[in-house]
C-alpha cells in the first residue's frame, strides 16, 4: 500500500490503525502509516503527510486510510495544514525522507461531501448529527450531491443530519483554535532568521505579524536565531525567542504587533 504520512507525535498508546477484523496495531512515533487502515487515536497525534503538509488529529477521532491522497472522517476532528513553500513550510516538518513528498492534493470524504483544500489551513469536525468546516486561510471546495461549494478564509460552513445547512463567518485566533497550536510542528529555529519565525507563529495563532517601528522590522530581517524551542507552543516559542533579542510583542486586536526598545 502506498504510504499516506507518517506519525510525529501521539501519547503512549494513543492510536491504533486496524487493517482487518483479526489484525491491528499501534504505529511507532516516526513511523510510516500505509494507507488503507482505520486510524484510531484516543490522544491528540501530529501525522506529517507523504503529499506535503501535516495532519493534526484530536482525541476520540476515527479516520480510514483511503490511499495516499484520501482520507474518510469517520468521527471525530482533524486540522490539515499545508503550509506556502513546499512539505512542511519553512523550518517546518521537510520531507518525508523514504515516504515520497512534494505538495499534491489531499481530499477529506465524509458523509455530507468530499472536501478538497486549495493550499489552505482548514479543520473538520464530523459526527452521526453534523458535518462542520472551518477554514482558517486559503480556500476549500466541498463536493456533495447538492454540487459543488467553495470556501473562502474566515467561513464556517455546518452540514446537519436533517439535509440544512448554515453558513457563517469565523475568526482565525482565539479559543477555538487552541487544540490546534497544542498539535503545532516543532520549529527548528536554528540558523533562521527571526522574520521567518515570526512569520510561522502568525500563521500558528492565526494572526498577522505588524511591526511598531522601522527598527523593529529592521531588526527581524538581520536577526539569526541559534538555540531550539522543540515542545514548545507557538505562543510560548514567540516569548521565548524574543526574550533573547531586543524585540518585544503586543497582542492587540487581531494582530502581534512587534516593537523595539529603541521605536518611538
Amino acid at each position: 500500500p502506498a504510504a499516506f504520512g507518517r506519525l510525529e507525535r501521539a501519547g503512549a498508546g494513543d492510536c491504533r490503525i486496524t487493517e482487518s477484523v483479526l489484525y491491528h496495531h499501534r504505529p511507532e512515533i516516526g513511523g510510516a502509516l500505509k494507507s488503507g487502515g482505520v486510524l484510531t487515536c484516543r490522544g491528540p497525534a501530529l501525522i506529517a503527510l507523504a503529499v506535503g503538509g501535516t495532519l493534526r488529529v484530536a482525541p476520540d477521532s476515527v479516520l480510514k486510510l483511503d490511499s495516499a491522497t484520501q482520507m474518510t472522517l469517520q468521527s471525530g476532528r482533524i486540522y490539515l495544514d499545508f503550509p506556502p513553500g513546499g512539505p512542511g513550510g519553512p523550518g517546518g516538518l521537510g520531507g518525508l525522507g523514504g515516504l515520497g513528498g512534494g505538495s499534491g492534493s489531499l481530499s477529506v470524504r465524509t458523509w455530507a461531501g468530499t472536501i478538497d483544500h486549495v493550499g489552505t489551513e482548514f479543520e473538520v469536525l464530523s459526527n452521526q448529527q453534523v458535518v462542520r468546516i472551518r477554514v482558517r486561510e486559503g480556500r476549500v471546495q466541498l463536493r456533495s450531491e447538492s454540487g459543488r461549494t467553495l470556501l473562502d478564509a474566515g467561513t464556517q460552513l455546518t452540514a446537519n443530519a436533517d439535509g440544512s445547512v448554515v453558513r457563517k463567518g469565523i475568526e482565525s485566533y482565539g479559543e477555538d483554535w487552541s487544540w490546534v497550536a497544542q498539535l503545532a510542528p516543532d520549529y527548528e529555529i536554528e540558523g533562521q532568521p527571526l522574520l521567518n519565525f515570526l512569520q510561522w507563529a502568525a500563521r500558528e495563532l492565526g494572526r498577522p505579524v505588524k511591526f511598531s517601528d522601522p527598527h523593529a522590522r529592521e531588526v527581524a530581517e538581520h536577526t539569526i536565531l541559534h538555540g531550539s524551542v522543540k515542545g514548545r507552543e507557538p505562543m510560548d516559542a514567540l516569548s521565548t525567542v524574543l526574550s533573547t533579542t531586543s524585540l518585544t510583542y503586543e497582542i492587540r486586536g487581531d494582530t502581534i504587533w512587534i516593537k523595539s526598545y529603541h521605536g518611538t
